[in-house]
């Protein structure tokens, strides 16, 4: 009896120092997040360094988490930061590269201050100096960031897909979808202007623009008056090319291979205040087939139920788009310039599929044979006007400017399915046509008070003119011929002027 009391005795202080856990793993991860702070100066001239890029690094895994420029006050901040040790870099043109480890974030101390890092600008010792009026691929600007695409040669015989994949910030994913720090909120624009091309989605619509015709590619994240409201994460605006020297310039390319076809063409002539150009390209994807396979077996009581498919299929894509562009300048402080662009691109896949179920308890046995067939094209026109003045003071700017966008898109789907059980039968298809014809007036103004001010103020009317969906459907089910449908809806949006 005294040895079962000191037995249970002794598993009982055991319980309660087990519960305790001094020194062991908390059972949850701790929800207490910290901050990380300091100053970046220069080493020569002790002032702070605006606008550097200071990254957040896992030390293990050395992932960049986070990122941040500094101010104007040289200073930086992290906040939410997870409990963890980190690494800092730090990178800015003009200076070296810079890494500050030991930043730890522990539940006794989740703040961190690397209170005043020292930067050291680059020097070397040359016999001359020579000044090139040329960029580098990547510029921080208060606004914005510009990546140079004109300047990256690894872009050549891409599409755009390819150029936004090497622009800091953002992403793309296999599906050709993008976002901007993780969010796929964001307006897409093409020279400061929205178009009708990413109407019928914007993975297609990256893809018909050829890198070729892309000059540079503004990222801002913080827009100003003059943009939309749409995309809080950012805006992208994907800059093409334009101006010409003086005379008749011209450039082709074409590139042939498995994943896909390229050709590219432009032409440019400019003679005096005036100046015409026009670029256009066109990418075609081959065929690509596809294999898939799947089984599945549950063992059960009354037998094996077994269920198998086996597929195959191809798709093919192909787009194209082209720009002719008319400028005139009317002397040194007014320009007006129009544009017409049409963009193409179509999709088409089909898939094959055989299944076989079988279900011992419910005795049953069921063979298909399933063909699937898509075909979406999409058309694309939009018109442009703008007016420029400009004013002796720098930065001062007034424009005006009309656009017009005329969008298409058709989309067609073919299902027929037949077996050995005629409830199995089906014969599916259904077709979705759509027009879209928007006007767009636009007068945006830009006053600058002195170096680091700026007033942005604007106007913008918007018209959706006509907006027509025709939708058709129609569903087979075999052995009843009467079990069908068809339906045809219409609708038409007309704007109370």
């Amino acid at each position: 009896m005294r040895a079962s009391i000191i037995t249970l005795i002794a598993v009982l202080f055991t319980s309660i120092l087990s519960a305790q856990n001094p020194g062991g793993k908390p059972e949850e991860k701790s929800s207490i997040t910290g901050k990380i702070v300091g100053l970046l100066m220069d080493s020569t001239s002790r002032q702070p360094v605006e606008f550097a890029t200071v990254v957040l690094v896992e030390a293990q895994t050395q992932k960049q988490i986070d990122g941040v420029t500094t101010d104007e006050k040289g200073e930086f901040k992290f906040t939410q930061v997870a409990l963890g040790k980190y690494q800092l870099l730090f990178t800015f043109i003009g200076y070296r590269n810079k890494i500050l480890n030991n930043v730890v974030l522990s539940p006794e101390k989740p703040d961190f201050n690397a209170n005043t890092v020292s930067f050291s600008p680059e020097s070397y010792t040359l016999e001359g100096v020579e000044i090139v009026g040329q960029s580098s691929i990547i510029e921080n600007k208060i606004d914005k960031m510009v990546y140079n695409a004109e300047k990256d040669v690894s872009t050549i015989g891409g599409d755009a897909s390819d150029v936004l994949s090497r622009v800091p910030m953002l992403s793309v994913d296999v599906n050709g979808g993008v976002s901007l720090r993780g969010s796929s909120n964001i307006q897409i624009l093409i020279n400061g202007r929205p178009s009708s091309i990413f109407s019928g989605g914007v993975a297609d619509a990256l893809k018909s623009i050829p890198a070729e015709q892309i000059k540079s590619i503004e990222v801002i994240t913080s827009p100003s008056a003059r943009y939309d409201g749409e995309g809080s994460a950012g805006i992208i605006n994907i800059i093409t090319r334009k101006k010409a020297p003086q005379g008749f310039t011209g450039n082709a390319s074409v590139s042939v291979g498995t994943r896909f076809n390229n050709a590219n063409l432009g032409l440019n002539y400019a003679r005096g205040r005036f100046g015409l150009s026009f670029n256009g390209g066109f990418r075609d994807s081959p065929s690509r087939p596809s294999l898939s396979n799947f089984e599945r077996r549950d063992i059960l009581d009354t037998g094996e139920r077994i269920l198998t498919q086996t597929g195959e299929g191809d798709g093919s894509n192909s787009g194209g788009r082209g720009n002719l562009e008319l400028s005139y300048d009317i002397n040194a402080y007014n320009r007006i310039s129009t544009n017409i662009s049409n963009g193409r691109r179509g999709r088409s896949n089909t898939n094959f599929t055989d299944a076989l179920f079988i279900d011992p308890a419910a005795n049953l046995r069921q063979e298909y044979t399933r063909e699937s067939f898509g075909n979406s094209k999409s058309n694309g026109l939009d018109w442009n006007f703008d007016y420029r003045r400009t004013f002796v003071k720098p930065k001062q700017e007034l424009t005006f400017s009309v656009q017009l966008e005329n969008d298409k898109d058709q989309v067609e789907n073919l299902v027929q399915q037949s077996g050995n059980d005629p409830s199995l039968a089906r014969n599916e298809s259904n077709g979705n046509q759509g027009r879209n014809l928007e006007t767009l007036v636009q007068l945006d103004y830009t006053h600058p008070f002195g170096k680091k001010v700026e007033l942005e103020t604007g106007s913008k009317a918007f018209f959706a003119t006509l907006a027509v969906i025709l939708t058709t459907a129609t569903t087979t089910r075999r052995p009843k011929p009467s079990s069908w449908m068809n339906c045809v809806r219409i609708s038409l949006i007309t704007p109370k002027m």
